[in-house]
C-alpha cells in the first residue's frame, strides 16, 4: 500500500463531523451550482463523477470510516467552500444554522486536517479539462448594472486584510483558486490580485467581474486553510462571519454567479444533453 493509499482515522466530534456531512450533502441542494467549479478539484471531469465522488465521500465521514489523506483533503476543501462561499456554492444556507457556531466548529476541524502537505495533495491531483474547439468561445460577458456599491468600514476592512494576505502570498491560492478566478499563469495571478487590491484599496471603479473575484478571495481568504489564510483571523472568526455574510449580501446580487462561472479559465460542465447525463 502506499503512502497516498493509506487510510487514516481522524477523531472528528458530533459537531465536526456533522458539519462535514451538512457542508458535503450541500452540493446535492442548493449549492449545485459548484458542480460547474469544484469537479476538476477533486480530480473529476463530469458531474457524473462528481456526485459519484461526494456522496460516498460523506457517507464514509457521516460512518466513522477511515480516509485518505487526499480525501480528507478534499473533504476539508469541498467544507470549506460549501460554508464559506456565495460565488461558488450558497453559503448563506448556513447562516439559519449557526453561523458563529459552525466556524468555530470549522477552525476546530482545520486544526485538525490541514498540513502544508493537504494543499500539495489536492494541487498535485487535481483534473482541470482544457479547452478546444468546442469550447472555447463559451465564455460570454453578461450586460449587468450592478449600481454602486455602499460598503461600511468593516466589510472594506474584511476585503482588504483577505486582498493583502493573497497579495503578499500569491502561491497560496494559486493553484486551486486561480482557474476559478480566470487567471491562467502565476503571473497574470499575481497582477490581479494585486489590481484588485490597490482598487479596493483606493475606493476605485470595478467591473462587476471583479467585484465576484473579489468577493471569491474575501471568503475563501476568511474561511480556507487549504486556500486562504484563515490562521490570520484567529480570534476574530465571530466576528468576521457576521461581516463576510454582510459582504455577500452586498455584492452577490442577481446574474452575477452566471457571469463569474462563466470567466472561469476551463470549460464546466452543463447538463445539457437529451438524456441529461453529463458530459464534458
Amino acid at each position: 500500500m502506499t503512502r497516498e493509499d493509506h487510510r487514516r482515522a481522524v477523531a472528528l466530534d458530533d459537531a465536526e463531523r456533522k458539519l462535514m456531512v451538512l457542508a458535503i450533502n450541500e452540493y446535492g441542494l442548493a449549492a449545485q451550482g459548484a458542480a460547474e467549479l469544484l469537479p476538476p478539484l477533486v480530480g473529476r471531469l463530469t458531474q457524473e463523477a462528481w456526485w459519484a465522488y461526494i456522496y460516498p465521500l460523506a457517507d464514509s465521514i457521516e460512518a466513522h470510516e477511515p480516509l485518505t489523506d487526499l480525501d480528507w483533503a478534499r473533504a476539508l476543501l469541498l467544507t470549506e467552500f460549501a460554508f464559506g462561499s456565495d460565488m461558488v456554492a450558497n453559503a448563506r444556507r448556513f447562516s439559519p444554522r449557526g453561523d458563529e457556531r459552525w466556524v468555530l466548529v470549522l477552525r476546530s476541524l482545520q486544526e485538525k486536517l490541514f498540513t502544508e502537505r493537504s494543499t500539495q495533495l489536492l494541487v498535485a491531483n487535481a483534473t482541470y479539462p482544457t479547452f478546444d474547439d468546442t469550447n472555447s468561445e463559451r465564455t460570454a460577458i453578461l450586460p449587468m448594472d450592478l449600481g454602486d456599491f455602499a460598503f461600511d468600514d468593516d466589510e472594506r476592512r474584511l476585503m482588504l486584510v483577505s486582498l493583502k494576505a493573497h497579495a503578499e502570498q500569491p502561491e497560496r491560492g494559486y493553484g486551486l483558486l486561480a482557474p476559478i478566478a480566470g487567471q491562467k499563469t502565476f503571473d497574470e495571478w499575481t497582477a490581479y490580485i494585486d489590481h484588485l487590491h490597490r482598487a479596493v484599496d483606493d475606493e476605485q471603479f470595478l467591473t462587476e467581474l471583479d467585484w465576484s473575484r473579489v468577493l471569491l478571495l474575501t471568503e475563501m481568504g476568511f474561511i480556507s486553510s487549504l486556500a486562504g489564510f484563515a490562521s490570520h483571523f484567529r480570534g476574530a472568526d465571530q466576528y468576521g462571519i457576521r461581516v463576510l455574510r454582510t459582504l455577500q449580501v452586498t455584492i452577490h446580487r442577481g446574474s452575477l454567479a452566471l457571469l463569474f462561472i462563466e470567466n472561469a479559465t476551463y470549460p464546466w460542465i452543463r447538463y445539457d444533453t437529451d438524456d441529461g447525463l453529463a458530459h464534458e
